[in-house]
């Protein structure tokens, strides 16, 4: 077979250096929260005991970080404008004992590539400053300039000469919750260091300095997160463990906040998640801890290099640190077990709870003889273990999980643009949200009033709820806000879906009934005429059907009745 026209005039060539400098900065700079994250790092590298964050566009217009640590003179500031250049490396052993975040020429020059940059700079020694101004990855001007000791980076117009990375970015209220998050990251990993973030003129975080984890974690949780989480503190050669995780009656049905930190460095790690979870045992069940956790070990036992952003790393011994992790959450637990309320479920004479029909159940799913004869008690309605609805139908029988049929239906609602009636709180509740939740709550407490919630800013970063949507009947929970917002600045985005879809989505599954709630039979009357009015009532909003059906033949065919 010969090959193509096409397949023979493939050659390899060597890229031209603009073209290759594009591409490795795309490698670190995914958005301007990438920007963001590098910037910091160096300031924090630099010793900075305060640094100020100013941006403007969602940061891909303007993102200014001015720090007060050592400064570079300016060989050293030109310098660092050049790839591999470094003041942390001098051999190849190093990069097993780093313990920096990163180097002044790793990340700048990336970002200089496909931006217009401006840094200024001084150190204590020198009586004047430097300033560089570079386009594209070219210096412009250097010059002398009167400063205080510091550094300051100014990053315009980013993305400019890569126009289809610029399309790629998100809306800019997104971006703008992503730098939050990166600068709340960098705030907990760094309690003894001052942040600042000023957004479009408004000061949106001012963490101070803090001598204390637990101080600099109030600053950005509040203090509802005590209430809701136990410490951990463990210690052994080489290893250190400290930080907080859900208590036993705090656990969530969805994947909420889950932070963990490797010596100072956030990470993604499955083997840590898993230690964690392990930890819980059987009191787990079905959910899902809150996590924030900081390990400290020998960097020579962490590879740090296994991703470009740094966000992956490989430990030596993994199965040693998985056990260290493990036995310190589950003492941790094991320390406030007398806390958790245990119940006993009441014994029942049957395996069923048998429920009477009443009028207004779907006549569907009623055998004739009810319908002619509604004073006639069969029981053809039950809820098995306070998940499962089983209704008979003429056919068999049907059942219905409770939580996703319920999902569904808020799940609907929530898209309707009608708006919907709210039930005052005899009591209204403060709620203290995070950097990042509160931000999202500016932006989509429209979308919430009209689902029926009456919300209000009390001041700074606490909102009060006044009034819940009338639809929830008595499984209305105010806290519901809280636990949405969580879930939207800590899952991935999707950018198919709408912020309006996003809200929706997680309504419908944090409000629902829950598995193991009682049911009176109205209330599983209710249920199920408002399942059946939905657009589609055979999914959740996640795909998980909501009836099973079972025919007589099969039910039959089971007991071998063929």
């Amino acid at each position: 077979m010969q090959r193509s026209e096409r397949s023979m005039s493939i050659s390899i060539k060597i890229l031209p250096q603009e073209v290759a400098e594009k591409i490795a900065a795309g490698e670190v700079i995914e958005r301007p929260a990438s920007v963001v994250k590098e910037l910091l790092e160096n300031s924090l590298d630099a010793g900075s005991k305060k640094i100020s964050l100013e941006i403007f566009g969602g940061g891909s217009g303007l993102i200014r970080v001015a720090d007060d640590g050592t400064g570079m003179n300016p060989q050293e500031t030109e310098l660092s404008l050049e790839r591999y250049a470094t003041s942390k490396i001098n051999f190849l052993e190093d990069l097993s004992s780093l313990q920096t975040f990163g180097f002044r020429g790793e990340a700048l020059p990336s970002i200089a590539a496909i931006s217009k940059i401006e840094i200024s700079t001084r150190t204590v020694d020198l009586p004047y400053g430097t300033k560089v101004l570079v386009e594209g990855g070219k210096i412009i001007e250097v010059k002398e300039i009167g400063r205080d000791t510091g550094t300051t980076v100014v990053v315009r117009e980013l993305f400019f000469n890569t126009p289809v990375r610029r399309k790629f970015l998100k809306s800019r209220n997104t971006e703008i919750r992503h730098i939050i998050e990166e600068v709340s990251d960098q705030a907990l990993a760094n309690f003894k260091t001052a942040f600042q973030l000023i957004v479009e003129g408004k000061q949106i975080l001012n963490f101070t300095q803090t001598e204390q984890l637990d101080e600099r974690v109030g600053q950005i949780f509040g203090k509802d997160f005590w209430h809701e989480t136990v410490k951990v503190q463990a210690e052994v050669f080489g290893l250190s463990l400290s930080g907080f995780v859900s208590k036993l009656s705090f656990l969530s049905f969805s994947r909420p906040r889950q932070i963990f930190f490797v010596n100072r460095r956030r990470i993604n790690s499955r083997l840590l998640n898993h230690a964690v979870y392990l930890g819980y045992g059987e009191d787990l069940g079905h959910k899902h801890p809150q996590i924030i956790l900081f390990l400290q070990s020998e960097p020579k036992e962490i590879d740090v290099n296994v991703h470009p952003t740094k966000r992956e790393i490989r430990f030596a011994d993994e199965g040693a640190i998985h056990h260290f992790v493990f036995t310190a959450v589950r003492e941790a637990l094991k320390i406030k077990e007398t806390e958790k309320t245990i119940e006993l479920s009441k014994p029942e004479p049957h395996f069923f709870r048998p429920i009477i029909p009443e009028e207004g159940i779907q006549t569907a799913f009623l055998l004739p003889e009810e319908k002619k004869e509604p004073k006639v008690v069969i029981p053809h309605f039950w809820q098995l273990h306070n998940e499962f609805i089983f209704a008979a139908t003429k056919e068999g029988y049907i059942i219905i999980d409770q939580h996703a049929a319920h999902e569904r239906i808020l799940f609907e609602e929530a898209l309707d643009k009608t708006p919907r009636e709210s039930q005052q709180l005899l009591f209204p509740l403060t709620i203290e949200l995070s950097p990042a939740e509160f931000q999202l709550f500016e932006e989509s407490v429209v979308i919430f009033t009209r689902l029926g919630f009456s919300l209000r800013v009390f001041s700074g970063r606490t909102i009060v709820v006044d009034a819940v949507p009338v639809s929830l009947g008595r499984f209305a929970d105010a806290r519901v806000i809280k636990e949405i917002l969580n879930e939207l600045v800590s899952l991935p985005q999707v950018p198919t879906k709408t912020l309006e879809e996003k809200i929706a989505a997680s309504y419908g599954c944090k409000a629902a009934i829950k598995s193991g709630q009682e049911l009176s039979p109205e209330e599983m009357n209710f249920l199920i005429d408002r399942l059946f009015a939905t657009q589609n009532p055979l999914l959740c909003p996640h795909g998980r059907p909501t009836i099973i059906k079972i025919s007589l033949e099969e039910l039959e065919r089971k007991f071998g009745r063929e």
